[in-house]
């Protein structure tokens, strides 16, 4: 169970953070519900795969409430928007996420609505403190200590107006008593909540959002081959798309499909996991490779990789020994060495590597994707993953005034 505290100004929008990482979204098929559970259970919203659940219309929350982002859904983003905000918004919320009977994550948002507005007035024979738009209920002193005469009145809304006022019992001099100073913590920390907001925005975001390496490329997808929304994961389904259209980058008589950026200098690199399945293909092919070849030899020719078929690993012309199976592949090309590699990226344990040619800006060098089909094995598709670094993962944070 993860806990959170937001604060929200009143009359504004608020956004309840819930979020889940995309490895638990694998199924398509889940529920996720948003409820007030303190001081009273409401429910507030409901959302299972495309479908947004009616709320009774004597719901508070009835027209107010909604899901951040509908777009961000297939990256775990299930974050709550509530406009505008009113002071019974206040208290626990809950954001429940299942697939299926499964309870994939829970969080907890605790809500402080809060609201200020303060104005201090001379008319002659008291010195009178004007505040209206508070909450929660203030409480009332001055300083120096005087009599005073106080009222606070609940509006329709539930903020709280208040009037409090103090005898001039002599002229006004040049220090005049201050107005009733409110109880730490009354007033919005606006330092907190605006401060760098952009910035936290960003970092926020960041984690829901995944940069990809390769961006696969799906006109040179082979029909056998079915690729994610995102451009990220392909899977062999054993059944030919006869509805895509027949195009030169197309490959036809292999399950291939290829990076859509090319390489010719530098060095790129970008995990592949595999897991148990029993046959695939990776590495990268040159921009010339034949797509509607039936020889052998055109992918020989054509591309560096290495790849598992039948229980035995290859490099694309002979086997390769690996003890251990990896579940991760890292695939770095260099150009600085001409040198393609393959090794383990939860071990770093080196599989295999190649020579490769200089690229040049009519040749190119794309990532390269095969895959057979899966049989009986629990991994039915290919996921390729950014490379982790620790430069990415420690940011400073500047200043805050």
């Amino acid at each position: 169970m993860i806990e959170t505290r937001v604060s929200c100004v009143y009359m504004k929008s608020c956004v309840l953070p819930c979020s889940v990482h995309r490895m638990h979204l694998r199924s398509r098929s889940f529920q996720i519900y948003w409820n007030k559970i303190n001081p009273k259970f409401t429910p507030v919203y409901s959302f299972t795969f495309q479908f947004t659940a009616s709320l009774d219309h004597k719901n508070p929350y009835d027209g107010r409430a909604r899901l951040f982002n509908k777009q961000l859904l297939s990256k775990g983003n299930f974050s709550l928007l509530l406009i505008p905000i009113q002071t019974q918004d206040q208290g626990t919320y809950g954001c429940f996420i299942k697939s299926g009977r499964k309870s994939i994550k829970n969080t907890l948002v605790h809500v402080d609505v809060q609201g200020m507005y303060v104005l201090l007035q001379e008319d002659g024979e008291s010195l009178k403190c004007v505040s209206r738009d508070i909450f929660p209920k203030p409480s009332v002193s001055w300083i120096p200590q005087r009599d005073h005469s106080t009222s606070v009145t609940p509006s329709e809304t539930g903020l709280f107006s208040v009037l409090s006022s103090v005898p001039l019992t002599q002229p006004r001099q040049e220090s005049t008593p201050p107005c009733p100073r409110p109880k730490a913590g009354l007033l919005l920390d606006q330092a907190k909540v605006l401060g760098n907001q952009g910035f936290r925005v960003w970092t926020r975001m960041k984690r829901l959002v995944t940069y990809q390496p390769v961006v696969l490329d799906p006109n040179t997808a082979c029909p056998l081959l079915s690729l994610s929304d995102d451009l990220s994961t392909v899977r062999n389904t054993g059944t030919w798309n006869k509805e895509l259209p027949e195009v030169p980058e197309r490959f036809r008589n292999y399950a291939i499909v290829l990076g859509s950026v090319g390489y010719s200098s530098g060095t790129h690199q970008w995990d592949v996991e595999v897991r148990d399945h029993p046959n695939w293909d990776i590495g990268v092919a040159k921009e010339s490779i034949e797509k509607k070849e039936k020889s052998q030899a055109s992918l020989v020719n054509g591309s560096v990789r290495f790849g598992h078929y039948k229980g035995k690993y290859h490099n694309g012309s002979k086997y390769v020994d690996v003890k251990k199976s990896p579940e991760k592949i890292r695939v770095k090309l260099d150009f600085n060495t001409g040198t393609l590699s393959f090794s383990d990226a939860d071990h770093m344990t080196p599989l295999c590597s190649h020579t490769v040619p200089k690229g040049t800006s009519t040749n190119k060098l794309f990532p390269y994707f095969g895959l057979g089909p899966a049989g009986g094995a629990e991994t039915k598709e290919l996921r390729i993953f950014e490379v982790q670094s620790e430069d990415s993962q420690s940011m400073g944070h500047p200043l805050t005034f």
